[in-house]
């Protein structure tokens, strides 16, 4: 229950998963959950590697997970490491994010070369561009 809170997992006007303050402390409970689970789970403390679709991306990944530590590496990626953590402090060491093109980019886009109209908008329907 500590891991869900809806600002971590969303993105938009206020941050959400593009900040990485806000996904610091709902990993630090699902790391804190793996460990329970683990310690609860006959044999689960003996390191392993497991090859699975971890992400559901269509592509398998490697998960190397020890008591100290838990890996997630990507080989279709280059061998990128998506995920590192160190279980005994709940610390997540790979907090970052690669920023995707989504919907609303193409409606910045326009924004930008567009002239104000004077009528007032909510701030869920607004378009405000950062930088051009």
């Amino acid at each position: 229950m500590r891991a869900q809170c809806n600002d971590a997992y969303w993105h938009g006007i206020f941050g959400g998963i593009y900040a990485p303050h806000l996904r610091t402390d709902p990993w630090r409970n699902l790391i804190r959950a793996e460990a329970i689970a683990d310690r609860q789970t006959p044999g689960a403390l003996v390191a392993r590697v497991e090859f699975l679709d971890y992400d559901a991306d269509g592509a398998n990944e490697l998960l190397f997970t020890s008591f100290d530590a838990q890996a997630l590496l990507k080989p279709n990626d280059g061998g990128t490491i998506a995920a590192l953590d160190f279980r005994p402090a709940a610390a997540t060491l790979v907090n970052s994010i690669l920023r995707r093109p989504e919907a609303y980019h193409t409606r910045l886009r326009e924004a930008a070369g567009k002239s104000a109209t004077g009528a007032v908008a909510s701030i869920h329907e607004q378009t405000r561009v950062k930088a051009s």
